[in-house]
């Protein structure tokens, strides 16, 4: 018995130093308020360190598949497929304590931050992590140019997150074809340590 313990003691990895949690707070980018914001991508993943789970799209199900879990996690009226990336909560076992991804696949949800999208007045709108380092009137890419349109860059972003967002929907529409039929059902996860 004393040897058991010792095996799973020996197994035991030190915990690597926690970040803090980053609080996202996406802000609807605004012509004139935010004229003279710049923004940058990130350098690593430090900001996705706390993600136990990232929504996936119907399209990215076959690769994620094939480097992390997953499961289905309810979304509205259905459910959307998710990777699962701990079992712990405010952990990402696949960010690296220096911000390194560690998996093989990268999530869609990651590739465009700091920016992201969201419906407002029947249209989608493009937003920006208020709290991020990467959004300032310093450094980085101008949202607008000198006619108060999106540069090239941001505008290319924004695309992409539209097709982001036209995928989603449609994930969400074959997942709930699941749904009706009785074919998902809720598997409460445990941890067998504990």
């Amino acid at each position: 018995r004393d040897h058991v313990l010792a095996s799973v003691a020996s197994r035991e990895q030190p915990a690597p130093p926690q970040r803090p949690r980053q609080v996202f707070h996406f802000t609807p980018l605004d012509r004139q308020r935010h004229a003279k914001l710049r923004w940058r991508r990130p350098a690593d993943y430090s900001f996705a360190s706390h993600d136990a789970v990232i929504p996936l799209l119907g399209h990215e199900v076959r690769a994620a598949a094939l480097a992390m879990p997953l499961g289905l996690s309810v979304a509205g009226a259905g459910f959307l497929p998710v990777a699962i990336q701990s079992l712990e909560p405010d952990r990402n076992a696949f960010v690296s304590p220096g911000g390194q991804w560690l998996a093989a696949f990268q999530p869609a949800g990651y590739a465009a931050y700091p920016l992201g999208i969201t419906a407002a007045g029947g249209q989608q709108v493009l937003c920006f992590d208020r709290n991020s380092d990467l959004v300032g009137e310093d450094e980085g890419e101008p949202f607008f140019d000198d006619q108060g349109r999106l540069t090239a860059r941001t505008a290319a972003v924004l695309e992409r997150l539209n097709q982001t967002q036209s995928a989603r929907a449609a994930t969400l529409k074959a997942s709930s074809a699941l749904q009706r039929h009785g074919l998902v059902q809720p598997w409460p996860i445990r941890d067998p340590v504990r």
